[in-house]
């Protein structure tokens, strides 16, 4: 399973298309919550910036309302 997964990350890296993350799951749950939330938080920034947010195991970006009718 490791072994997919490292292929899978590899072609996306190579293609330039889904960033992977990893996290750490040995840590506290307040660490690996921080981690997770800063993943989330620079996923936003990159979002909010105009970048688009890409899907994994399939082709495309996904269409996000305008941020004026963004969720909170």
């Amino acid at each position: 399973m490791r072994q997919r997964f490292a292929e899978l990350q590899a072609k996306d890296e190579e293609e330039q298309t889904v960033p992977w993350h990893i996290v750490n799951a040995a840590q506290s749950i307040e660490d690996v919550q921080a981690d997770i939330n800063k993943i989330v938080e620079d996923t936003l920034a990159r979002v909010a910036n105009g970048e688009p947010l890409n899907k994994m195991f399939q082709e495309g970006e996904y269409l996000l309302p305008p941020p004026s009718q963004a969720i909170n």
